[in-house]
This record gives structure tokens, C-alpha cells and sequence, in this order.
């Protein structure tokens, strides 16, 4: 379907509500809520809206009508502090000039005419309801910008989704994530409904349906989230319909973006899998706090199953290939972990609804006995946001820590993370690079840039805690980022 309009007119409406007073008009105004006007849409070259009555007047005639302003009498007029001032500015309605409007109408009973008009307008809408007996009226003040092209031009009757580009953007929740559709320019007055599934079958039209919204800075659409359908395990696909009204006002609803695989986000390796660590038991009295956040879509009202294991690292070699930033350093820690006995090693289901999806376990007693920690020594964290037979994605990650113990303290431990300013390597134990003889001992360097995963950023929520003038006060702080 084409429509033929003489000039490619785009109006945008501004609405100015102006505060009304019947002090000192020569028509009286009505303050009580009568009468109701619309916003305005562009339909040829006339402008429609509606003007209205409320439903507790009946037996009235509604009219209106348009008197033009020039930019000076409009910008004159808004700068006005009272209506006092405004009324002495505006015209009275000309009875003559009065159009009537089919009151039974809900919307577009009426219409502006801008048939060569171009650039900025200004104008009062008046409006009128009467009885014969009870007249009330009310006005509004709007500008607009109209621009016009020469000759006639066809408007298109749907939408081009050829060139659309799909990617997705990540939200500072880290679980949130949106769709964003570019390289596709909306046409004024059209809806866009999407709908996502597992591609077995066309979801029907409805318009109880998402909308995409239209950012005309970056020109792109955006969906809203849809982590609940990225966390899925089956491959997902959008839908995109377009919704408008045809000149004879028949509702046409069409899909112009058929079944459309969503690449989900690429998966994350590693210490690049954990959004926030903590496993911690400040002192005695205090409750532990253990924290294990990850940075994967996440619906905030789902709750996975969540495997953790944390077990003493015995072997030095890997030990140092991490030190050193070995390619396989982590790989090989992650096998360790899987054949290792652990310390922990428990599925739960995740209870976190911070920044991140995960668990967060607060109890009188810590995962494991601290007896079972010693001071100094590395331990690995391996967690697994398991798929539970493919109904959702697999997330499998794998760090390490090193524990400080509290010598104050018989029951109290720290594991500091792997990438936080804590996080220290024995300082007998420098990196060796190649084959060269080890260095004398020398200032650990955390920050050395090397290839491998980058460290999550950091995420806590600090109970009020007695602050221990030792190593191991907080024991969780901002991760350093690392070069892949």
C-alpha cells in the first residue's frame, strides 16, 4: 500500500499547558477539567486530533478553532508570569470561525489544516462547549516545525528490515541485556512489536507484545531485557511487527522481521566467568559471608542450580605458570579443580538479586572449618551455573586465593581473591620467565600485563563489621583488570 502525499510534511508537536484564570477574559474560560484537547497527528497535510467534553456533560456542541500566531506574539505571550498578562495578548474566538466536531466521536474528531506551510508555526486552539444554556471554553497555545520537500514524494507503506544489524548491550547489571537493531529508519505513526521463541512456530500478532523503542540520537531500536531468554539453552529468534492504520483507517499489523536467530553473548572463560568472590569470616562472633556472583545473562526471577567447590591448591607448577601467565595456566587449574577433593563441594540454588545472578550465604559458621585453612596458602574456587539438561547455558568458571588467618582470631579467615589489591603471591616465589635462573626476591607486581582472562569486577555489600587493624579487615575489595 502507497500513500500520496504532496509534501513530505513531518510535524511535531509541542504542547504548552497554560494555567487559566477566568479573572478578566471576555469569554470565560473554563478551569473545572470541560473541555479536552489532544496532541495532534499528521495525516496528508492535515493535523488530527480530538477535543472533547467529559462524559458527565451531555446534550453539548463541541467547536473549535485555529488562530495563527507570529513567533514575536508567541514567544511574548509564554514569557508571561499571569494570566492576567497572557489575556491581553490572546484573541477572543471569532463566532464565525467556530468548526464543529462530531462529539461522539472518541479520537481525530478534528482537524488542523497546513497545506503550505512550512518551518516553525505558532498558533491558539480554541475550543468551545455549549448547551444553549451553559457555554464553557478553553484554549491551548502549540508550536510546531513543519518541513516540507518539493514535488511529490511516496511514502512507504512498511518498513525495511534488510539492512538491520543485530547485536546485543550489556547493562551495568551485568545480568541484563538488550537488543539493539540499527541500520533500519522507522516511519512516523508505525508501532514495532517483537516477540522472541525457540523458532518451532511464528508467535501470533497481539498487541500485548514488547515494543521496540526508537532512539533518534544513535538511530537504533531497542528491545527491553531479555536475559530470560539469552539464559536459555536453545537457540532463540525475534520476531518484529509493524503496526499502523492505512488511509481508510483499517489496521494493518505485518511482520517485516521474520524468524531472526539472536547470537547470545560469547561465552566467558575462566576468572572472567565470576562477577564477585568473597569467602570470609571477619571474626569469632561475626557471621561468614560467602558471595559468588557471576557475570552471565541472568533472569532476576529465575533460580539456577549452582555447583561450588573450594579445595587447597597442592600443586606448585600451576602455581607458578599462573604466576608467570602461562596461556594454559588456567586450563590447567580448572582440570585440577574437577579431579581434586575440595575442602566445599555443594550445588545450591542461587539466591543473589544484586547487580549479578548468583548465591550469598551469611551463617554463624563459613563453608568449611577455618582449621582446615592455612595461612598463606592458595586455594582454587571452581563454580559451575549448571544447564540442567540443556534447558539453560552451561557457565563454568575457575580462580584462586590465597587465605590469610587471623592469628587474634581462632576461628576467622580471609580467601582474597585472585585480581584484587589483596591478592598476593609468596614473595619467595617471584615468576620465573623462559628458562632463565630465578631472580632475587623483588616487589610483586599484580598488574603486569599478560595473556590472561580478565578478572570480573568487583561487586560487595559491606555488613557492619568490627574493623580489625590487621591484614584481612575487608576481604573483598574492587578486582584489577587484566589484559587478554
Amino acid at each position: 500500500m502507497k500513500k500520496k502525499i504532496l509534501t513530505g510534511i513531518v510535524l511535531c508537536f509541542m504542547i504548552i499547558f497554560i494555567a487559566l484564570s477566568t479573572s478578566a477574559y471576555t469569554v470565560e474560560v473554563d478551569t473545572h477539567g470541560n473541555i479536552t484537547m489532544s496532541s495532534f497527528t499528521l495525516k496528508g497535510t492535515k493535523a488530527t486530533g480530538t477535543v472533547k467534553t467529559v462524559s458527565t456533560l451531555t446534550g453539548y456542541t463541541v467547536s473549535y478553532q485555529k488562530i495563527d500566531l507570529t513567533k514575536a506574539e508567541y514567544d511574548e505571550i509564554i514569557a508571561k508570569t499571569s494570566e492576567a498578562e497572557r489575556k491581553t495578548l490572546i484573541d477572543d474566538p471569532v463566532d464565525e470561525d467556530w468548526q464543529t466536531v462530531d462529539a461522539t466521536k472518541e479520537i481525530d474528531n478534528a482537524e488542523l489544516d497546513f497545506t503550505g506551510k512550512t518551518g516553525d508555526v505558532y498558533f491558539v486552539l480554541w475550543a468551545k462547549a455549549t448547551n444553549g444554556t451553559n457555554t464553557y471554553y478553553r484554549y491551548q497555545i502549540y508550536t510546531s516545525t513543519i518541513t516540507a520537500t518539493s514535488g511529490e514524494t511516496e511514502a512507504p507503506s512498511k518498513t525495511d528490515f534488510s539492512k538491520k544489524v543485530i547485536s546485543l548491550e550489556q547493562g551495568q547489571d551485568v545480568r541484563n541485556y538488550k537488543l539493539k537493531i540499527s541500520g533500519v529508519t522507522p516511519i512516523e505513526g508505525h508501532t514495532y512489536y517483537y516477540a522472541i521463541g525457540d523458532g518451532t512456530s511464528i508467535p501470533e500478532f497481539s498487541t500485548s507484545l514488547e515494543q521496540l523503542s526508537y532512539d533518534k540520537d544513535k538511530k537504533v531500536f531497542y528491545s527491553k531485557d531479555i536475559s530470560k531468554y539469552l539464559e536459555l539453552g536453545k537457540k532463540q529468534y525475534i520476531y518484529v511487527y509493524e503496526s499502523y492504520l492505512n488511509e481508510d483507517s483499517t489496521a494493518v499489523n505485518e511482520l517485516v522481521l521474520p524468524k531472526t536467530e539472536i547470537e547470545k553473548p560469547t561465552q566467558k572463560k575462566y576468572t572472567d566467568v565470576f562477577y564477585a568472590t568473597m569467602i570470609s569470616k571477619l571474626t569469632d562472633s561475626a557471621n561468614s559471608r560467602t558471595q559468588i556472583l557471576f557475570n552471565t545473562p541472568w533472569d532476576k526471577n529465575t533460580i539456577r542450580k549452582v555447583h561450588i567447590k573450594v579445595g587447597k591448591i597442592d600443586d606448585q607448577a600451576i602455581l607458578k605458570d599462573i604466576q608467570n601467565k602461562k596461556e594454559t595456566a588456567f586450563e590447567d587449574l580448572l582440570k585440577y579443580a574437577k579431579k581434586t577433593d575440595g575442602l566445599y563441594d555443594k550445588t545450591l540454588n542461587s539466591n543473589s538479586t544484586g547487580a549479578a545472578g548468583g548465591v550469598l550465604i551469611e551463617e554463624r559458621d563459613p563453608l568449611f572449618a577455618a582449621n582446615k585453612v592455612q595461612d598463606g596458602s592458595y586455594y582454587f574456587l571452581y563454580a559451575v551455573v549448571e544447564g540442567e539438561d540443556g534447558k539453560y547455558v552451561e557457565t563454568e568458571g575457575i580462580t584462586l586465593a590465597r587465605a590469610t588467618k587471623l592469628t587474634s582470631q581462632t576461628n576467622s579467615f580471609s580467601l582474597f581473591f585472585y585480581g584484587s589489591e589483596d591478592f598476593t603471591w609468596d614473595k619467595e616465589e617471584e615468576p620465573v620467565k623462559n628458562n632463565q635462573a630465578k631472580e632475587e626476591p623483588k616487589k610483586d607486581d599484580t598488574t603486569i600485563k599478560g595473556k590472561l582472562p580478565q578478572t570480573g569486577v568487583s561487586y560487595i555489600i559491606i555488613s557492619a563489621i568490627v574493623v580489625i587493624a590487621v591484614v584481612g579487615t575487608i576481604s573483598y575489595k574492587k578486582y584489577k583488570k587484566y589484559t587478554v
